[in-house]
């Protein structure tokens, strides 16, 4: 049986980093992996003023969701976080 994994991280729209990478890498090590983004964002921080869309309802719901169906997780990964309210969760 897969360990299961959440990960926790933004989703840049453009450029080669965040959830976009680090999804492959983890099913390539047999992860079964809950993707949870903080935040989609239009380019990576790297770029001036990446356009930004907080995720921070979904993250509390998904994981409330998760919880309520019983997906337990043997793993956190977490990356970017958007908000102050997000380090609690995390």
């Amino acid at each position: 049986m897969s360990k299961k994994i959440i990960v926790i991280n933004d989703l840049s729209s453009y450029g080669s980093c965040s959830i976009s990478v680090i999804l492959p890498i983890l099913t390539t090590l047999g992860m079964e992996v809950i993707a949870v983004p903080t935040a989609v964002l239009s380019t990576h921080n790297g770029y001036e003023n990446p356009y930004n869309v907080d995720m921070t309802d979904f993250l509390f719901k998904s994981l409330e969701h998760y919880k309520k169906i019983g997906v337990d997780a043997d793993y956190i990964y977490s990356g970017y976080i958007n908000s102050p309210s997000q380090i609690q969760v995390v």
